[in-house]
């Protein structure tokens, strides 16, 4: 049974202790023997464009039968990611923008483009429980076009303190449109989805905010 709807992190500045080492490696491919804590810095060695990230949750969990850790990471070019220690390549991260980061020599343009045109990993993540995905897909319907909001929803998305000193005002009125089209598909495959999961969808639908009911009927129209 849903609860009523609503909307749905701190880093470590100094990040002088890093994690406890673990006694036993807590991947499926032994790329950490760290166990991670909230307030660690770390680097995705795979994805180092993302820069350096802060860990802000931290959840125990089994990937074929070894243990591991599901973290909720605070990228600073790349917003809030969820990532398993089973399969992310992570390790502590210095102070400052690694020598090797794209973001060293360039704003990133590309990068925050491309975050814009994400839906969040709370919402799509199959991982988390549908309830939850539901939630923050919802959630997202807090954003508008107008004045601070859309702001407000870009430093959401990016992580970005300033998103307009990456992309301009009208790139971004842009690509929040393409993100009401992705926010919208999202949500009517989740409702369509609700009954497998034991929830009602004509009860889903009018427990939402009127925003996101006004949503699918459009897609149905």
């Amino acid at each position: 049974m849903l609860g009523p709807m609503g909307p749905a992190d701190n880093g470590n500045p100094g990040g002088l202790q890093i994690g406890r080492i673990a006694s036993r490696c807590t991947g499926i491919g032994c790329m950490s023997r760290i166990e991670w804590k909230p307030g660690d810095r770390v680097l995705h060695q795979s994805r180092p464009e993302w820069g350096v990230g802060a860990v802000t949750q931290v959840q125990k969990a089994v990937q074929d039968g070894m243990p591991c850790q599901r973290l909720t990471v605070r990228f600073e070019n790349a917003g809030l990611r969820t990532v398993s220690t089973a399969f992310a390549n992570l390790k502590p991260a210095d102070n400052g923008t690694p020598q090797n980061s794209p973001f060293a020599e360039s704003d990133g343009h590309e990068s925050v483009i491309e975050q814009l045109r994400t839906l969040p990993d709370d919402a799509t993540d199959p991982f988390r429980p549908f309830a939850k995905r539901i939630r923050a897909t919802i959630d997202l319907y807090r954003y508008t076009s107008r004045g601070a909001s859309i702001l407000a929803w870009a430093t959401a998305m990016t992580g970005l303190s300033d998103p307009l000193s990456r992309v301009s005002r009208h790139e971004l009125e842009e690509e929040f449109r393409r993100f009401e089209v992705l926010r919208d598909r999202h949500l009517a495959q989740l409702v369509q989805a609700a009954a497998k999961e034991g929830i009602d969808p004509a009860a889903l639908k009018r427990a939402m905010p009127p925003e996101a009911q006004r949503a699918l009927q459009r897609l149905n129209h």
